[in-house]
């Protein structure tokens, strides 16, 4: 069993914390699966990825169930509890996070959100739009504490002229057979490094631009 809400309606604030959404829920017998960097975008668990309401009741679950799917496992004894807000700062940048903790089989603490600026705000043709994806999580079971970050592709300078990639990663083992080891990195790795199989995988930080044929990375 598990039940989740979701308010996409502005619910007010200070500048640098005006709400604009929130979100909760929690579950029995089930388990909360992280999505992976490149999943964060789809994730249903953020108040902006709430599935929208259907023409009937049995539409909007046949459209909800596959989305599900991927995020809730059947576990007997495993349980989760979340909550999630959307909020704007200043009017510049726009944030979606969510906060699990998953307990009772295994325990773990997640964090999945993206963050969105714009510039200069309130116009239609922004000079550029940078947006990053975060997913963070800590397993004590396996004693690793791992936070992946990436920029989505939908991030640009100069109005979509220059197209940004990239990721970061931070990872450090407090038990198992990595203990005491951690990684750091940002674009990352060189070339010449021998990257061990329990690094992550981290795309390079580049910019890329054509002009006609010519195409710049």
């Amino acid at each position: 069993f598990f039940i989740y809400v979701s308010i996409d309606y502005p619910l007010g604030g200070p500048p640098f914390l005006f709400v604009t959404g929130l979100a909760g829920g929690f579950g029995i017998n089930s388990r909360l699966i992280l999505p992976t960097i490149d999943e964060v975008g789809g994730y249903p668990l953020l108040p902006v990825n709430a599935e929208p309401e259907q023409a009937t009741p049995a539409q909007t679950i046949s459209a909800v169930i596959p989305h599900l799917q991927s995020t809730f496992e059947p576990l007997a004894g495993q349980y989760w509890v979340a909550a999630g807000i959307s909020f704007t700062s200043f009017e510049m940048i726009e944030a979606t996070v969510v906060v699990s903790v998953s307990f009772g089989v295994d325990l773990q603490i997640g964090v999945v959100g993206t963050c969105a600026m714009t510039f200069p705000t309130g116009t239609s043709a922004p000079l550029a739009y940078v947006e990053i994806d975060i997913v963070a999580s800590f397993t004590p079971s396996t004693g690793l504490l791992a936070v992946d970050g990436k920029l989505s592709p939908a991030s640009y300078l100069y109005g979509g002229f220059v197209k940004l990639t990239g990721g970061f990663a931070f990872y450090a083992w407090f038990a198992g057979e990595h203990q005491g080891d951690f990684v750091v990195s940002l674009g990352g790795y060189h070339p010449a490094f021998d990257k061990p199989a329990s690094y992550p995988a981290v795309p390079r930080l580049a910019l890329a631009f054509s002009c006609g044929p010519v195409k710049v990375i």
